[in-house]
């Protein structure tokens, strides 16, 4: 069920959203969880599960997940207790053990609030936006602790205020997380990608045990011969021209001659102005959608064919999309892409390279869209970069 997750913790608190989810709410899905404790085996089974569609799954996504899983973390206690006192317990023991059960699950909470910090420490450089509300504490039941009410007078006119700072100050933190998140994907997150890359990408040459990696990219029959058509083009900074943008892609994609090509490459240098306001105001991702739809178009009017969009990287002014006809799509795998920058020291990306791997049909293939420095008299200086690029690469 969709719901807004904003006006649920509306005032900084769990409960509304912690109600919404559990069973017989609006979007709650439980079925029996699974439990065993020992002879004489299993108590009870799982019959359901609850998955979560999400990229990251970072701030609201583990706030949501903490309540799920919260759920099922009391679910399982009530039934430990109940075999507890089905079992002959003293009703002293079924008082501590519910006193156990509170601390239990405030400690898991807290738990849960530091692991998404952790994890979004990894991924956006920043501890999690919403981890202030996993800082309450939580009763055995699950629910939030409900705070007592102000007392009159000046007393309880100070505890109301100690309450809106407090949600300012958290207000203030997310706000300043997400300003540290800005600086890092835009100047820093190169680095950190290529950390987790060198964790998670295959080796070159690896294939998978079961060969599972390998059937993916060599699905479906093989051509003959493999055609391939790359299209560069330095734009000038120019923005696509308008309704007449897909015929000057046609234009550009016939004058590279021969048959209809599985794939297609396109690269393009100062994608925007290379000057320094265009450095710091420019919005290169949004320039590059715009060309995207004539691109797709002109590649479709010119070949006869769909031909679909499976990968873009841009680096400032540099931009190389890939293009693959819809009936070899299934065969494409290992898609990777990297970036070098040349310019001012590394620093910037109006000179250096965009790096595109991937495989077709079982073929490996590797494609380079650099723009280096130009004029007769840099020779010397275009050779470097060039070299740098590749080394780096």
């Amino acid at each position: 069920h969709a719901f807004d997750f904003h006006r649920l913790i509306r005032g900084g608190q769990l409960a509304p959203l912690a109600a919404y989810l559990k069973p017989g709410a609006g979007g709650g899905a439980f079925g029996d969880a699974w439990y065993c404790d020992g002879p004489p085996g299993l108590a009870r089974s799982q019959d359901g599960v609850v998955r979560t569609s999400c990229l990251d799954c970072l701030d609201r996504t583990n706030v949501a997940q903490w309540c799920v899983a919260r759920e099922a973390l009391v679910r399982q206690l009530a039934v430990a207790r109940g075999r507890l006192i089905a079992g002959g317990a003293r009703p002293q023991v079924a008082q501590l053990w519910d006193g156990d059960s509170g601390r239990l699950v405030e400690a898991a909470q807290a738990l849960w609030a530091l692991n998404g910090d952790a994890l979004s420490l990894q991924y956006a450089g920043t501890a999690s936006l919403r981890s202030g509300l996993l800082r309450g504490k939580a009763d055995a039941d699950g629910d939030e602790t409900d705070a007592p009410p102000p007392p009159a007078g000046p007393a309880g006119r100070l505890s109301a205020a100690a309450g809106i700072a407090g949600s300012l100050a958290s207000k203030l933190t997310d706000g300043a997380h997400s300003l540290q998140r800005y600086y890092v994907s835009n100047f820093r997150d190169e680095v950190r990608q290529q950390a987790v890359d060198a964790c998670v990408m295959p080796l070159p040459g690896f294939a998978p045990a079961d060969g599972a990696g390998a059937a993916a990219a060599g699905a479906g029959t093989a051509p003959a011969s493999l055609h391939i058509t790359v299209l560069t083009w330095n734009v000038n900074g120019k923005p696509p021209p308008g309704d007449m943008a897909p015929a000057v892609v046609e234009q550009w994609a016939r004058a590279a001659k021969g048959p209809k090509p599985h794939v297609v490459v396109v690269g393009v240098q100062e994608l925007v102005a290379l000057d320094v306001k265009s450095a710091l105001t420019s919005d290169c991702t949004g320039r590059a959608e715009e060309w995207t739809p004539s691109l797709e178009v002109g590649l479709s009017r010119t070949y006869g064919a769909v031909y679909e969009k499976c990968y873009s990287k841009n680096m400032f002014g540099v931009q190389t999309w890939l293009f693959v006809r819809r009936d070899c799509a299934e065969s494409l795998g290992e898609v990777y892409g990297e970036a070098v920058k040349v310019g001012f020291g590394g620093t910037v990306g109006n000179k250096g390279g965009i790096g595109l791997r991937c495989v077709v049909h079982g073929v490996p293939l590797c494609f380079v869209n650099a723009h280096l420095p130009s004029g007769s008299k840099h020779v010397s200086e275009r050779n470097a970069a060039c070299g740098e690029v590749v080394a780096n690469l």
